[in-house]
């Protein structure tokens, strides 16, 4: 099935049949110096697991060839519902689009409502509506088949960083000059204490978290009010306002339109 037929088959009732995946809390980043979010050492190679969804053999067999290469480990998997089995394990997933047993679109929108893994999608080339809609739903980037090697791993390296990938598990995180202390509950700007309310202090927690990946509304609203509703959704609007009103950095919160929101990092670490 192709990118641009799957686009158009995706709706609430196929994703329904998809199995809900809850993933542990997402471990806290640290940072040591303004202007950025710091990178925790690289990881060694053998520490990089890759979850490749790829129902091709010839092509699974190639790419697994350039991860190994490099020392990564990779989990394939050929259809969308060992995917979202296998889903605790990597630290970035691989996902061909055209899969043989459901959408790739839906399952994208799966995968990034229930993680934060960084997501790059691939798949044979295809019309610009199509790889914008598969950006929009939550992939970190896109490539058209064949794959380039070189390029392959670059974008690898690149939305592991962005999306903070390598990780410290310190309780107190620094973005640009604002500091969460995650076990204080507690939100200064230029040292200045900054008051919240414990639901605006969850959702920020949720996007340094995230580390410059997208975070559906949806997750947002079940890890902070527990369901979603439309009268939460407005509700989470009116956080989201409050949010960058109180912190006074416009470029701190992204908003992905219809989709949800990012943490604005100022530096590539």
């Amino acid at each position: 099935m192709s990118l641009k037929e799957g686009k158009h088959m995706m709706c609430a009732s196929t994703c329904a049949t998809l199995p809900h995946v809850v993933l542990p809390e997402v471990a806290h980043t640290t940072a040591v110096a303004r202007n950025t979010v710091q990178q925790a050492t690289r990881p060694n190679p053998e520490e990089m697991h890759v979850l490749l969804v790829e129902h091709n053999e010839a092509t699974a067999q190639v790419i697994m060839a350039t991860l190994t290469s490099v020392g990564y480990s990779t989990t394939r998997c050929s259809t969308s519902q060992i995917a979202l089995a296998e889903l605790e394990k990597p630290n970035i997933v691989l996902l061909n689009l055209d899969l043989p047993d459901e959408t790739g679109l839906c399952v994208l929108a799966e995968l990034r409502l229930a993680s934060f893994v960084p997501i790059l999608v691939y798949s044979a080339p295809t019309d610009d509506d199509s790889v914008v809609e598969a950006l929009r739903i939550g992939a970190d980037t896109y490539m058209a088949e064949p794959l380039r090697p070189g390029e392959l791993l670059a974008r690898m390296r690149a939305i592991s960083r962005r999306a903070g990938t390598y990780r410290l598990a310190d309780e107190i995180v620094c973005v640009d000059d604002i500091e969460l202390d995650f076990r204080a509950r507690r939100v200064t700007v230029e040292g200045k204490l900054v008051r919240m309310t414990p639901r605006e202090f969850e959702v920020l927690s949720l996007l340094v978290r995230g580390s410059g990946a997208l975070v559906s509304r949806e997750k947002i609203m079940h890890d902070v009010w527990g369901r979603t509703s439309p009268a939460i959704s407005n509700n989470l609007n009116t956080h989201m306002a409050k949010l960058r009103a109180k912190l006074n950095r416009p470029n701190l919160l992204h908003t992905v339109r219809g989709v949800g929101y990012r943490l604005g990092i100022t530096s590539d670490g």
